[in-house]
């Protein structure tokens, strides 16, 4: 009894406190916290990311306002993400490490690249969120993944994906290609966000 008392000592006069929250289980996975945080990292560096491709193509040298446009609401729902995932972890008692997130290092940002590169980094957010349903034996941290998360992966992979064709079947035809994007950014920029 004495230790404990001591402990709970030690961790108040170093300002932490141990959580009253009863935590998501894990079962036999010994990485699902390393997943979790994982997640968070990957939502904070999509919105960076995607806010980084919307502010390059709202540019004078580029003005393609609708490719902006997608990029900057794509950019606040993963950061709407990263919050809803913050406040999840409150909830349940669980300490997120704040991650430093970088951007992708680019060697184009030719709109077929960018959007081929979008369509890969959701691939890789859902590929982390389904290792983290598997992971959890938690009901509530499943049920949150699937329908926070998962259903509108599925979504954006597939939104993503026509645009990828879309793009390839204009960069095909040079003669056609200004206009052809023109196009292609115009209906992006009167698509309901």
């Amino acid at each position: 009894m004495h230790a404990l008392v001591v402990l709970v000592a030690a961790l108040c006069l170093a300002g932490v406190s141990a959580s009253k929250i009863q935590s998501p289980t894990w079962g036999g996975c010994s990485n699902g916290l390393e997943l979790l945080n994982g997640q968070l990292r990957l939502e904070l560096q999509a919105s960076q990311q995607y806010l980084s491709w919307g502010q390059h193509y709202a540019r004078d040298t580029e003005a393609y306002p609708g490719l902006s446009r997608f990029f900057m609401a794509a950019s606040d729902e993963e950061r709407q993400h990263a919050v809803t995932l913050l406040e999840y972890m409150n909830k349940r008692g669980i300490k997120a490490q704040m991650p430093v997130v970088e951007l992708v290092k680019e060697e184009t940002r030719k709109p077929l690249d960018v959007v081929r590169a979008a369509l890969q980094f959701e691939k890789d957010v859902t590929a982390n969120l389904e290792a983290l349903f598997a992971c959890s034996d938690d009901a509530h941290m499943q049920h949150f993944i699937q329908h926070e998360f998962l259903s509108e992966q599925v979504d954006a992979i597939k939104q993503l994906a026509d645009l990828v064709t879309q793009l390839e079947r204009l960069v095909k035809n040079e003669a056609t290609l200004h206009l052809g994007m023109h196009l292609f950014d115009q209906q992006l920029l009167s698509a309901k966000q």
